[in-house]
């Protein structure tokens, strides 16, 4: 395979976008050690109780961000990617905040829905279209790095992020939640940092057409199959995703 011959301002929004998903998963991965033994403490070891914080998270988060991620992605075409991407990673504060603070199940479970429902509100799509607006003409190279990143971001999350945390939470129960909050105020002001990719030509004025989540999914039908079969693939792998986070905590007993 020939190597792949990146611009300078493509190369450096390579490594921007590489840096804020490792900082991403390995925020994530840092913090799960000590979300795990609040969730335990606040439950009372109870996981059923656990499991049923979870689904609701999930399906209320889920139900506002159906109308919250047309409406930051049709905000960053009017306003640039980074200030609403940079909103967004920052947000992450209010739920370990909040979860730091809970003193039950149903405060933690108003600090997910806050953070993750109605103030990230989708934000994630800004990065992906941040991504499009320097690699999107050329959907082959966009694969190969966004591969490329992938396996960076595992590693960080999966391997790395894990760790930490573990050895953090065994020095105390509340440290990751510092730790991933300081985190987030660092990735807010690498996104800040990063070049906007959107240009001041390309921008369009805010138009609410944008915003209604069922006429977007009409894109689905209107540009053939192979889209509506990625759509269609990309939804069941989330609800395939939340299934398991919702019933893992049975497994682990």
């Amino acid at each position: 395979m020939a190597p792949i011959e990146l611009t300078a301002y493509e190369t450096a929004t390579l490594w921007q976008h590489r840096i804020l998903k490792v900082a991403w998963e390995l925020k994530f991965g840092i913090s799960s050690a000590t979300l795990m033994l609040k969730l335990l403490d606040l439950s009372n070891n109870d996981t059923a109780a656990i499991a049923l914080a979870n689904s609701v998270h999930w399906a209320v988060n889920g139900a506002i961000q159906l109308f919250g991620t047309p409406f930051a992605s049709a905000l960053s075409d009017t306003v640039g990617r980074k200030r609403i991407w940079a909103f967004g990673r920052l947000t992450k504060l209010v739920w370990f905040m909040g979860s730091l603070y809970a003193t039950s199940m149903r405060q933690y479970i108003v600090a997910c829905i806050v953070c993750w429902g109605v103030l990230d509100a989708g934000t994630l799509s800004v990065e992906e279209a941040a991504w499009a607006d320097v690699f999107g003409s050329r959907p082959e190279l966009s694969s190969q790095l966004k591969s490329a990143n992938s396996v960076w971001s595992l590693v960080a999350g999966s391997m790395v992020g894990p760790v930490i945390g573990a050895l953090i939470s065994t020095k105390s129960s509340t440290a990751g939640f510092y730790v991933a909050s300081a985190m987030c105020v660092v990735e807010a002001g690498l996104v800040l940092c990063t070049t906007e990719s959107l240009k001041l030509e390309e921008r369009k004025p805010f138009a609410l057409t944008k915003v209604n989540p069922f006429a977007n999914i009409g894109l689905l039908f209107r540009n053939g199959r192979g889209l509506r079969r990625l759509g269609i693939s990309a939804g069941l792998l989330r609800a395939v995703v939340t299934v398991y986070s919702t019933i893992e905590p049975f497994r682990l007993g």
